[in-house]
């Protein structure tokens, strides 16, 4: 059997195209969706990582690149005439005489701009996280209310701006008014589970009734002192408040939520918002593992919240919430949306990795190191560790009602509360460059701020190494090296024969012909 890669490369040039390329000889087997032009030189790279960070939750680096042979410079007029960069390449393995249904997708990336050099075309590649950096407002106010009537805004106000959303347990959160005569302000650009409470200038107003939009949009006003709500309906129209004509922004207003609750279930995990805003806030995004969301929500049942007022993204979003269980994002090679914990270092490995001598003795979950190379650490080693939670959305320091109590003063100019800090005064004395780490999240509960803080201090207030290894491996263990995994190192370093118990932050692209990849590993 002789194994060939297959290049797809989608181009542009005043319609879709697909060119084709392969290493060797090329490919031109019957099954052939078309001829294979023997151009491609060698294995395509490819490398994704996560950092160690404990505040940085989305992939550092996810990139790669493939070449092509071009001594002859057939190919130079085809990729400056035709657009290349931001369409997708797909990278193929299988035997070059087999039918072309058996040769298995490696990669899915986006390709770059084509960097034409005298004998080669190089082609960078990059994953789909572009998909993520999309606005998580979707939809913006029309800004054409009529007279007094409507909730869309006019062009002085609110007109162009995304509207908000609101997910799991919001806090203090300050919605637009919508309306310039009636004091109707959007909470949320769908429907939410529930308003718990109002405030105007810190004071606490009275929670009315929920009613029907046509009943939150005429002209009867609620009772002085009280707030009116529609928590939205499926398809029809979104969540709002009203307050009385003449308390109209008096405030500041601001109120606490029970976020988004479409198709009738209430989201408040990580995992569970995660796989919303992939899916709800995306167009057309990658897709996600559905063993990742369940075993995250096994993780972790914490409650978050998460209110848009400051344009985020998705992926800046997605950051935001996976910092507050210590997961992490990323795109796969075949371009398929992950998400994974990540915990101490330690128990029973999944894979072993090792550097095979003549004496050793390989196990079948061992793996040969045919090089390391130490690589400068992500976080620093720590002392202290706190952890930031239950997020006001809208501060405020001036203004306040005279009635407002001195603790309500005392929290509401503050953004985050702050965990008592898990500590241990000998790192530093042993460690002088040890450092304090502080992390905000989107959780609300303090018993689950401190379970990170906990988790945050035991990973990082003891020496951690991280390592590039290029390993040597099957199939069936490549596949299992994947981010997250636990995994032991023996023979290098320090380590000897008893190991270091590390965790999976990174790998490249595994090479069938070689059988080697690239792994990053942590611990």
């Amino acid at each position: 059997m002789t194994l060939i890669y297959l290049a797809e490369l989608t181009v542009y040039d005043g319609g879709l195209e697909t060119l084709r390329y392969a290493d060797g000889e090329g490919y031109n087997h019957s099954t052939a969706p078309a001829h294979y032009a023997g151009r491609l030189a060698g294995a395509p790279t490819f490398f994704a990582e996560v950092s160690a960070d404990p505040r940085q939750a989305g992939p550092i680096s996810s990139v790669g690149a493939l070449t092509l042979k071009n001594a002859d410079r057939g190919l130079t007029a085809t990729f400056l005439t035709k657009n290349v960069a931001g369409h997708p390449v797909t990278i193929k393995i299988g035997d070059s005489a087999a039918d072309y249904s058996t040769f298995q997708t490696v990669l899915v990336a986006i390709m770059l701009e084509p960097q034409i050099g005298p004998t080669e075309i190089l082609i960078p590649l990059r994953d789909r996280s572009i998909d993520l950096e999309v606005l998580m407002g979707r939809t913006a106010f029309a800004g054409n209310n009529s007279t007094l009537d409507g909730v869309e805004g006019n062009t002085d106000d609110v007109k162009g701006q995304y509207k908000p959303v609101c997910y799991g347990q919001v806090h203090m959160a300050q919605p637009p008014f919508v309306n310039t005569s009636r004091p109707i302000a959007q909470i949320h650009d769908g429907v939410i589970e529930d308003i718990d409470a109002g405030y105007d200038k810190g004071v606490a107003l009275t929670k009315g009734t929920a009613v029907t939009f046509a009943t939150l949009t005429s002209t009867s006003d609620p009772a002085a002192g009280r707030f009116r709500y529609h928590l939205g309906a499926a398809g029809v129209t979104a969540a709002y408040t009203r307050l009385v004509s003449s308390e109209a922004r008096s405030g500041p207003i601001f109120y606490t939520i029970k976020g988004d609750k479409r198709g009738g279930t209430y989201r408040t995990s990580a995992a569970d918002l995660f796989k919303e805003w992939a899916e709800q806030r995306v167009t057309s995004g990658p897709s996600i593992v559905a063993a990742d969301i369940t075993a995250l929500n096994t993780a972790s049942s914490a409650v978050n919240g998460y209110w848009n007022g400051d344009g985020l993204t998705v992926a800046e979003a997605i950051n935001l919430l996976l910092t507050g269980v210590h997961a992490k994002w990323w795109i796969d090679a075949t371009g398929q949306l992950r998400v994974r914990q990540i915990t101490a270092p330690s128990g029973t490995p999944a894979v072993t990795f090792r550097r095979f001598g003549v004496a050793t003795a390989a196990i079948a979950t061992d793996v040969d190191i045919v090089d390391f190379e130490p690589l400068a650490p992500e976080q620093p080693r720590i002392w202290r560790a706190a952890v930031l939670y239950k997020k006001f959305w809208h501060t405020q320091v001036d203004g306040l009602d005279a009635n407002v109590t001195q603790d309500i003063r005392a929290s509401i100019v503050n953004e985050f509360r702050r965990t008592d800090p898990e500590e241990d005064t000998a790192i530093r004395t042993a460690v002088p460059a040890a450092q304090e780490l502080e992390v905000q999240t989107l959780l609300n509960a303090l018993a689950d701020a401190e379970t990170l803080r906990d988790l945050l201090f035991a990973i990082f207030s003891v020496r951690r190494d991280t390592l590039k290894l290029t390993v040597r491996c099957d199939a069936a263990t490549a596949a299992a090296l994947d981010i997250g995994v636990q995994a032991k190192t023996y023979d290098i370093m320090d380590y000897g024969s008893i190991g270091r118990s590390q965790v999976v932050l990174g790998r490249g692209l595994y090479d069938r012909k070689s059988r080697l990849m690239q792994i990053k590993v942590f611990g």
